[in-house]
């Protein structure tokens, strides 16, 4: 496999070190320099957002480099399939505002 950047190559290497802790989260998100992504989890998300009763998740979070010269979101996406059937990366609904409250995708993620 060919990489864009040595970094990538590194950052594949991190995600194995790390995939059983991808194999028991409930939901997973992608920091990167802009903000936050959900990559794996949605549907679980919006269920209690729906029935507005709190529930536990494992949830982790995954940094990655976006830059255009990164292959880290490609590499991440290909990775959740693998490990868990799919990944949910939805790059017009995972749109990050910083309005003190880090409100995204309609559901606060942010501090109290």
């Amino acid at each position: 496999m060919n990489f864009k950047k040595p970094a990538d190559k590194t950052f594949l290497k991190k995600l194995h070190a790390a995939r059983s802790c991808i194999e028991k989260a409930d939901v997973i998100f992608g920091v990167h320099q802009r903000g936050r992504s959900i990559l794996y989890g949605r549907e679980r998300l919006e269920a209690i957002i729906a029935s507005g009763k709190a529930n536990t998740l494992t949830t982790i979070y995954i940094e990655y480099d976006s830059a255009p010269d990164s292959d880290q979101l490609e590499i991440l996406c290909a990775f959740l399939i693998v490990v868990k059937g799919r990944h949910e990366y939805e790059p017009t609904k995972d749109k990050f505002v910083d309005d003190g409250q880090h409100k995204w995708g309609g559901w606060n993620h942010g501090p109290s």
